[in-house]
């Protein structure tokens, strides 16, 4: 895997060029949920026991009031960064920053990584060395339920589709090359909702997106979970942005069935968000 993206490290202005850089970062950001952290960190790290030829650093971005503890001493692969606390933007934006990996994945503290999330993404990239940024689906789990009972449907109603489906493209669910993110710009850290969309609708106007079919993340629905409909201001002005960058959108997804952006564009037109 590690032969299939060269030069990465190099590109993008941010990336460590140190020759011990590892092949592989993974942001977790976090606030002030101890329980559901070492629950994610668990599934971060049966899926990186899959993908032994990886190197790897465990980026936690702490945007909480509470300081971590004994993080960094049970697992040498994880640094921890303070967070600016000031919304999802700025603690996605941090934790990038912070990456040395030629390649970047996620998981929030309230999801959960399946044990092949990452064996099933990495072989995806290596098998379409043209994409730069491939994404799997995800079942949705009331809070509560065991770790094997998620929900029946995709995702909550008007906001996620049904697994299998085009998918709104969820932080979590995503292995992107740290170059193609950077070349962007990375997440705009102004932004406390739709920061990821926006980020990956700049990555499609310059880059190759893959959706692969399979469930690689279980994210979980929860009532102190910050939601994109809790920031209507964010998705307004993406939106604004979105059509005076380009009036044309909206018709040239229609005439592309499928395309992952669609459904975003769907989700930000619509009065619920």
């Amino acid at each position: 895997m590690t032969a299939a993206v060269p030069g990465d490290r190099a590109a993008g202005g941010e990336a460590s060029e140190a020759p011990d850089s590892p092949d592989l970062s993974v942001v977790v950001c976090t606030r002030d949920r101890p329980a559901l952290l070492a629950r994610a960190l668990a599934s971060v790290r049966r899926a990186l026991a899959l993908a032994p030829e990886m190197t790897s650093e465990i980026i936690v971005v702490d945007d909480g009031e509470e300081p971590l503890a004994g993080l960094t001493s049970r697992d040498e692969r994880i640094r921890v960064v303070p967070g600016p606390r000031r919304g999802a933007g700025a603690a996605r934006a941090a934790g990038l920053a912070a990456a040395h990996g030629a390649l970047v994945a996620y998981c929030d503290d309230d999801d959960e990584w399946s044990p092949d999330h990452l064996r099933v993404l990495l072989d995806a990239l290596q098998a379409h060395p043209e994409a730069a940024l491939v994404y799997g689906n995800a079942v949705w789990r009331d809070a509560g339920l065991p770790t094997d009972q998620p929900s029946a449907t995709g995702g909550p109603p008007a906001r996620a589709p049904q697994v299998g489906e085009a998918n709104r493209i969820h932080v979590s669910d995503v292995l992107h090359r740290a170059s193609a993110a950077r070349d962007v710009g990375g997440f705009d850290p102004s932004l406390r909702a739709y920061e990821d969309l926006d980020l990956w609708l700049r990555m499609d106007e310059a880059h190759v997106l893959r959706l692969i079919p399979a469930t690689v993340t279980i994210h979980e629905r929860r009532p102190d979970s910050v939601t994109a409909a809790d920031h209507p201001d964010a998705r307004e002005r993406l939106l604004r942005y979105l059509q005076e960058g380009d009036p044309e959108l909206e018709a040239a997804l229609a005439r592309r069935p499928g395309h992952p952006m669609q459904q975003a564009f769907a989700l930000l037109a619509s009065p619920e968000g």
